[in-house]
């Protein structure tokens, strides 16, 4: 017992310290998943080639009541046998596992003969990050900086990363918007493996053709740009229909700036801009029926700060759950006729806050709405002096919500995304303990 108790602080001390650094999910065999593959050695394929870090993640996809994942040791491995598993097998998808120490890690599915198939994985985790391959055609060329401020790092869709997005085209519109990018700055794209990333002209980015492409394509992640004068860039993904699905950025670069006015002799350079925030929504619970009903995520929002920037993440379990932003009149009669944007059927669902003012969100599943599934928070212009606050919203006068047993269809509670946030600690360690006992 007290072994266990060990182990999960000492995770949970980890995941404090390290929730800042940079980060690589990985996204267990792509869009296929975690399953029976279609060849023995596809798991032995998709890792070949990849770089696993300490701190990064591992993201199994596969269908709940119908498989999991368990760490092994090498020997159990080897004969497909799950006697000498090394913590608990994950039955519930998608599991993330966070690779906090390196070697080599092995994974089965315990699940009738499907390992003796082929759905198994072995990796080896490095300590420290190798430095990143950045092919650097003429237009990534990194210019002298002239700003009158430090070059800024952009990282594309921010914890989202380069992919089709959910929204279409919006969402990286949305993105961009609000931010300034100057001659100095970079674009970094973060996505998997078997995707790009391509300049080109504003026609092929209306047609989502990379014919006029501008330096070649870029096809290992991340993939880094340097904005080396000002004018519009135009950016793609040439994979199969992807463009065409939302996955292109557009921006504006301006020009180096003269230099900002020099402070008075006694005045002290202003903060740095707080950071952007990722809200795992429900934290270790995710999205779905609540315990409790309407009251659970307004309990949840209450006392946080929501600023334009940052991000909500709701982790469901897709075709039972979804999320869409709705109105107020929408949202306090549980209907979707007044949507804002489509709703998402995917997770996990990354939203990011470009707007302030007051913003609704319900799941159109069922009854999940009436059982309290819905949250509502206000969002602020700026972190500075933001007080802490949400909109106080009663529970909704259904039938109050139980948990997956007492809801016939519902979820269980999903794990969070990757990318946790120290707000979202002391949840993530609760989930952490129940999965120990």
């Amino acid at each position: 017992m007290a072994d266990k108790v060990a182990l999960v602080l000492g995770f949970a001390l980890f995941l404090f310290l390290h929730h800042s650094a940079a980060q690589t999910v990985h996204v267990v065999g792509d869009s296929t998943g975690w399953r029976i593959p279609p060849t023995a050695d596809f798991y032995a394929k998709w890792a070949t080639g990849k770089t696993f870090t300490v701190g990064d993640s591992l993201v199994f996809n596969f269908t709940t009541d119908r498989d999991d994942v368990t760490r092994v040791p090498k020997a159990s491995f080897d004969m497909c046998s799950d006697d000498n598993e090394i913590g608990d097998s994950i039955e519930i998808g998608p599991a993330t596992m966070r690779l906090t120490t390196a070697g080599e890690h092995y994974f089965i599915s315990s699940e009738d003969t499907h390992c003796q198939q082929g759905q198994k994985l072995a990796i080896n985790v490095t300590a420290a990050p190798a430095a990143p391959i950045t092919p650097t055609p003429p237009s990534t060329k990194a210019p002298p900086p002239t700003s009158g401020r430090a070059p800024v790092t952009h990282v594309v869709g921010d914890a989202t990363g380069w992919r089709i997005p959910q929204g279409g085209n919006m969402f990286y519109v949305n993105w961009a918007t609000g931010k300034e990018f100057v001659v100095g700055d970079s674009l970094l794209f973060n996505f998997p493996a078997g995707d790009d990333v391509v300049r080109v002209t504003k026609r092929s980015f209306d047609l989502c053709s990379d014919d006029d492409d501008i330096g070649e394509d870029i096809d290992v992640s991340p993939a880094r740009f340097f904005l080396n004068a000002p004018g519009e860039y135009y950016f793609i993904s040439s994979e199969d229909r992807h463009c065409q699905q939302g996955q292109k950025l557009a921006i504006n670069v301006t020009a180096a700036a003269s230099g900002p006015m020099p402070p008075p002799s006694n005045a002290r350079p202003p903060p740095p801009k707080p950071a952007p925030v990722t809200h795992v929504v429900g934290d270790a619970v995710g999205w779905t029926v609540p315990q409790g009903g309407a009251a659970f995520y307004t309990n949840w929002a209450a006392g946080k700060t929501f600023v334009v920037g940052d991000s909500l993440v709701f982790n469901f379990r897709p075709e039972v759950h979804d999320v869409e932003r709705v109105t107020k009149r929408s949202f306090d009669i549980c209907s979707d006729d007044d949507e804002i944007g489509d709703s998402i059927d995917s997770s996990p669902a990354t939203i990011v806050l470009t707007a302030p003012g007051e913003h609704y969100y319900i799941s159109t599943e069922n009854q999940d709405c009436e059982l309290g599934q819905k949250l509502a928070i206000n969002v602020v212009a700026t972190r500075s002096n933001a007080p802490a606050t949400s909109i106080a919203t009663s529970p909704s006068s259904g039938p109050s919500a139980g948990g997956p047993a007492s809801n016939p269809g519902g979820s269980g509670s999903p794990f969070s995304s990757a990318n946790t946030v120290a707000a979202a600690l002391s949840a993530t360690l609760f989930g952490l303990v129940l999965n120990f006992f």
